[in-house]
């Protein structure tokens, strides 16, 4: 074998064990770049095989988006820091009596009651479904609106898909706060 041909072996079978490791995404990338092979190998073997590898994981590689986050300096959050730190002084027992006196669930860790509380303080207790009005909207992070699991009507569970057009289209209501004893 001439020397050129060894050196199109090596790079057809580097490129191969490249494109076992990649995904089917790679792979089509890589299935346009593999018409290169028959040309003729430039002098450098170097150049050759890591040229597409080069264009594969700039391919490969596409923007991320940023998560939404809330800024420290919204007015909203810092109301809901300041009511939080107010209710993490409550004892379980406490915490869930506010809950109760609200219609809200308490069932939880004292972190999640503790989170609810201070929700509650914050912006006003979550009413129940307007559609069904059998379950209470909970806040889904991925869509940034409320939603409805749905609720027990006798002793069948019925499903709600009743979902809010945004954060402030749920009319709270007032929070019904029990002092610290």
């Amino acid at each position: 074998m001439t020397t050129i041909a060894v050196k199109k072996a090596i790079a057809k079978k580097q490129n191969q064990r490249k494109i076992k490791k990649t995904s089917n995404k790679n792979r089509k990338a890589h299935s346009d770049d593999s018409n290169d092979d028959e040309k003729e190998p430039s002098d450098s073997s170097e150049e050759n095989s890591d040229e597409p590898a080069k264009k594969r994981q700039t391919r490969s590689k596409k923007p991320q988006k940023k998560a939404k986050t809330k800024k420290a300096n919204d007015p909203n959050v810092i109301k809901f820091k300041q009511a939080k730190q107010e209710a993490e002084a409550f004892t379980v027992a406490q915490l869930k009596e506010e809950l109760s006196a609200n219609d809200q669930p308490k069932t939880g860790k004292k972190d999640e009651l503790v989170a609810r509380v201070a929700d509650g303080h914050a912006f006003g207790k979550i009413p129940r479904c307007p559609k069904c009005f059998l379950g209470k909207p909970r806040y889904d992070v991925a869509t940034d609106k409320y939603k409805c699991p749905g609720g027990f009507e006798d002793d069948n569970f019925v499903r709600c898909s009743w979902t809010s057009k945004g954060l402030t289209s749920v009319q709270r209501e007032t929070w019904k706060k029990l002092e610290l004893k």
